[in-house]
């Protein structure tokens, strides 16, 4: 090197913090790097605490936790950093003791381990720590030269192919009647209603009038001149068009008038969710979906998220977390869901 200024800057970089801490008066002075160096032999320098030192960083190794070039070479290289420190300090009888040996190979995958056992029984002389080296770093190398031939190009998708959807949800609201009997409140037509049949007829009418249902086919939500009802429902030779349970019953004139347009049967709707997964799963490749953020309020409360667009959709379904952010009120639902 040209000057003690570039010794000194390399120097600064080489060593660990510790160490560097250690003698940071001389590092900021060029013409302070030999008495730097005095320092360093003097506290690191003694000779006899190689062995220990050495040793202690052997046990401390970590064990080899994968078989890929980046672990390997991990370990390869602390292994021979602390061989090269005994064989260069002269203590190679450390080299040779079984119980370090012992304690590295312990270090080793099984795999390797079965393999460095494979490799001792065929050695013309006693196994120790640098035949072990040796062996190891032979096997790094291999390995590195074998996985040049993995590193090949990765091929670009076609532009002119068209890619698959990984999966389309479809969510289909299914409107299922659920019915009320104005007399019983049972789940069925008026004129099914046992409870209705056993009436006196006047007392039938009265019924009639009341919930004002049509008196052709006992339903409600049309007048009885919009009645579509087949003729098995009235009494056959009568004049007068009505249902045959009020067959008898004297009518008023304005009765038909009073039929009203109102929801038939006390009928209410009961909503329904089939989400259905259409098309094949296609891994490691993207899918772009619409997603737009979007702020949702209700009342005073509002929340920040994010909507996926879905033109087909017949329902509008948030997260049970954002329902709460936004105090909403909330209710079982009947979700169904299949699968083709």
């Amino acid at each position: 090197m040209p000057s003690d200024a570039v010794r000194i800057a390399y120097l600064r970089r080489l060593l660990s913090p510790q160490v560097r801490d250690s003698i940071a008066s001389y590092l900021h002075n060029p013409g302070l790097y030999q008495d730097a160096l005095k320092d360093l032999r003097h506290r690191y320098g003694d000779r006899r605490l190689i062995p220990q030192y050495s040793l202690k960083a052997l046990r401390g190794m970590e064990p080899l936790k994968r078989e890929d070039l980046k672990e390997l070479d991990r370990f390869s290289c602390e292994l021979h950093g602390v061989i090269c420190s005994l064989v260069n300090s002269g203590h190679e009888a450390e080299m040779i003791s079984a119980g370090n040996l012992h304690d590295v190979v312990s270090k080793l995958t099984p795999r390797l381990r079965e393999m460095w056992t494979g490799k001792a029984r065929y050695l013309p002389c006693a196994v120790n720590l640098q035949s072990l080296d040796e062996w190891l770093c032979d096997f790094v190398l291999t390995k590195r030269s074998a996985a040049i031939f993995d590193e090949g190009p990765t091929p670009k998708p076609s532009a002119n192919r068209y890619r698959k959807a990984a999966g389309v949800n479809l969510v289909i609201k299914d409107k299922e009647a659920y019915l009320k009997c104005a007399v019983c409140d049972g789940n069925h037509h008026l004129e099914r209603c046992e409870l209705f049949a056993s009436m006196a007829l006047d007392e039938r009418l009265k019924v009639a009038r009341k919930v004002k249902c049509c008196f052709i086919c006992l339903k409600r939500g049309h007048q009885s001149r919009a009645c579509n009802v087949q003729r098995s429902r009235t009494v056959s030779g009568c004049p007068w068009k009505h249902h045959r349970l009020l067959h008898g019953a004297t009518f008023r004139q304005e009765d038909v008038a009073k039929t009203l347009s109102t929801p038939s049967e006390q009928q209410m709707t009961r909503e329904s969710l089939s989400v259905v997964l259409v098309g094949a799963t296609i891994p490691d490749r993207a899918v772009l979906l619409s997603v737009v953020p979007i702020t949702v309020h209700s009342g005073t409360a509002s929340a920040k998220t994010l909507a996926l667009l879905d033109s087909g959709s017949e329902a509008s379904l948030i997260t049970e977390g954002l329902a709460w952010k936004l105090g909403l009120a909330m209710r079982p639902t009947a979700v169904s869901l299949t699968t083709f």
